[in-house]
């Protein structure tokens, strides 16, 4: 596997899905299917290049509650909540 060769890539998706977002914005589908689309580009294990635009994906996509709500599907409890717009890490 070739990270390198996807860094770009990986940076141009993520500066697309948030202008769009800050722009227009998302439907609740739309939002779902970004949420697939997030997971996909952590689990391809991208190089630390990309770390800055996944982290400002995280701080444009945190205020919305659709996202935040499929982010975590596994716990009972959320683990990333949304209080007066910033995000907040419970135990």
């Amino acid at each position: 596997r070739r990270s390198h060769q996807f860094t770009g890539l990986i940076n141009a998706i993520v500066k697309l899905l948030c202008n769009v977002q800050q722009k227009v914005g998302y439907c609740d589908k739309g939002l779902e299917y970004i949420c697939l689309i997030f997971k996909e580009l952590v689990f391809s294990r991208p190089l630390s290049f990309c770390y800055v635009s996944l982290a400002n994906f995280i701080m444009v996509f945190g205020k919305c509650n659709v996202f935040v709500s499929k982010l975590c599907t596994s716990s009972q409890l959320m683990t990333i909540k949304s209080w007066k717009g910033v995000l907040h890490f419970t135990p």
